[in-house]
């Protein structure tokens, strides 16, 4: 909301706007003289967002620009993602479980067959994709010339912060909770305000860590996932008079 009550920005205009056919070389309308006697030229709207979608799922400029950094990148927002989806199956596996249905390999039902297979397929890649990541580029901050001279000290924080959460995700995983029957528990507790016994370490640790990441995560440069729709949409494409 702030960012979109900031003072009226200098339009881009040095590459083509996306959901826009007639200048695919770039420019802008204003560039005729008389623009202002021309009807408007209105932008595709599913241009936009297939453009939007490319950047979101694909990292595609970052490909494009960067080879050797998306490599890193790329994996580090799939993993986020990923959990982030896994949160929300793991949400959804405990309702099911508050519903009086089994969620396991064993369920006689297929709703619940389903919900503890794509948890699986979708929590373990996380878990991976995300440590291995998080690594990677907190190796490449230290050691790349072009990147540690401006890396702020709060970064390789956010970075150690982010990978210990997922290491700990996946080493209860691979120690504890390998079909993540534990974290469904977990989720239940809290959605029914109850309490779980025996709660292993590591499974605890990293609760606990994505409870402080969540509330942290506000008041962080990792929040500019928001900020693409005002990016793009309201900076990089918005030509509108004014």
């Amino acid at each position: 909301y702030g960012q979109s009550k900031m003072p009226i920005h200098l339009r881009w205009e040095l590459y083509p706007l996306a959901g826009e056919k007639s200048r695919p070389w770039g420019g802008s309308y204003l560039e005729a003289s008389d623009w202002y006697k021309r009807p408007r030229e209105h932008h595709s709207f599913a241009g936009e967002m297939a453009f939007l979608g490319k950047e979101v799922f694909f990292f595609r400029e970052y490909f494009r620009r960067n080879r050797s950094l998306w490599y890193i990148v790329y994996p580090f927002h799939m993993g986020i993602i990923l959990l982030v989806t896994f949160f929300v199956l793991v949400v959804i596996g405990a309702l099911t479980t508050i519903g009086g249905v089994e969620v396991s390999a064993g369920a006689n039902n297929t709703w619940g067959l389903l919900l503890y297979y794509v948890t699986l397929i979708v929590g373990i890649p996380a878990l991976i994709l995300g440590t291995i990541s998080c690594l990677a580029l907190l190796i490449r901050k230290f050691v790349d010339p072009t990147m540690s001279p401006y890396t702020r000290r709060v970064e390789y924080f956010n970075i150690v912060f982010v990978l210990a959460m997922f290491l700990t995700g996946l080493l209860a995983w691979a120690v504890s909770d390998r079909g993540f029957e534990i974290a469904r528990e977990y989720m239940k507790s809290l959605l029914t305000f109850g309490s779980i016994e025996g709660l292993p370490s590591l499974s605890a640790a990293h609760a606990m860590l994505l409870t402080l990441l969540l509330a942290y995560l506000p008041f962080t440069n990792m929040m500019h996932f928001f900020a693409k729709f005002f990016t793009y949409h309201k900076v990089r494409w918005d030509d509108c008079p004014n």
